[in-house]
Formats: structure tokens, C-alpha cells, sequence
């Protein structure tokens, strides 16, 4: 199934591609500090100065280039035209990244709900659905369990 992407959904996109490519960036960053590190270990003291120096221009300019890559990738997704999102990807999004979605405030995030939509009349049963991780609500519109009735 799907579902258009609106505008305030393809700038949430943007932002996790742009998060994503910043701790990329990152993680470049950090490799780097720690092979320069053992270089600059091995040569000891005298290297001191060269190090700090190496240190703050290197710092600086890998933070750059996550800035720029987070701008980067939240220009691409506000100038992108509408396009179709699966449902499923919102659903594994969330799954996998609920909480940093949720916590950023991130368009993206589902939120916990509760549905009543059904044809059948009122009872004094009660039906919990809980759904495993990268499930939504569709998860529950399917083919019913041989002997069980059907919820969806």
C-alpha cells in the first residue's frame, strides 16, 4: 500500500538521510582521529604541535562536510516532487529508528493509537492487538488464523 508523501514527510526523509550521512561523516572522523592518533603517539612529544594543529583543521573540516551533507540531503528532499512512500517503509523506519525518530520530533515517527474500525456490533469482548517491530496497523488486515475469527 501506499501512501502520498507530503511535504512536511519528504523534509522529515531529508532529515534522516541527512543524519544519517552526518554520523556517517562521523564515524569517518573518528577513524581518522584514531589512526592520526597512533602516528603521532609513535613519534611522541615532538609531535605535539603538528598534532594540535592536525587536530583542530581536521576537526573542523569533518565537521563541515556533516553540515554540509545534512543541508545537502534536507535541500534534495524539499525540492524532490511528490512522490509515492510504502507504508512498510514508515512501518521499518520505525522499527528500527522509533525513538531517535520520536525524539527528534520527526514527521516520520508513528504514534501509539487506538482504532476502532469495524462493522461488527458493540460487545463486552476486548481485542489487543500488539504489533512486533516494523508492524502497523495494517499488519492486522490479513488472512485470519485457520479456527480464529478475524479482527481486522
Amino acid at each position: 500500500m501506499f501512501a502520498s508523501v507530503r511535504g512536511s514527510e519528504s523534509e522529515a526523509i531529508g532529515e534522516l538521510a541527512g543524519d544519517a550521512l552526518a554520523n556517517f561523516g562521523a564515524l569517518i572522523k573518528d577513524l581518522h582521529a584514531a589512526i592520526a592518533m597512533r602516528s603521532f603517539e609513535a613519534v611522541g612529544d615532538a609531535a605535539v604541535p603538528t598534532r594540535v594543529i592536525h587536530d583542530g583543521i581536521a576537526g573542523r573540516a569533518y565537521d563541515g562536510v556533516g553540515q554540509a551533507l545534512k543541508l545537502a540531503a534536507r535541500a534534495a528532499a524539499r525540492a524532490a516532487p511528490a512522490a509515492s512512500l510504502p507504508v512498510a517503509v514508515k512501518a521499518v523506519l520505525n522499527g528500527f529508528h522509533g525513538d531517535y525518530l520520536e525524539s527528534q520530533g520527526n514527521e516520520l515517527a508513528l504514534e501509539m493509537s487506538i482504532n476502532r474500525h469495524s462493522d461488527a456490533p458493540p460487545s463486552d469482548r476486548l481485542v489487543v492487538f500488539l504489533h512486533a517491530r516494523c508492524g502497523t496497523a495494517l499488519a492486522c488486515r490479513g488472512i485470519p488464523a485457520s479456527g480464529l475469527p478475524f479482527y481486522g
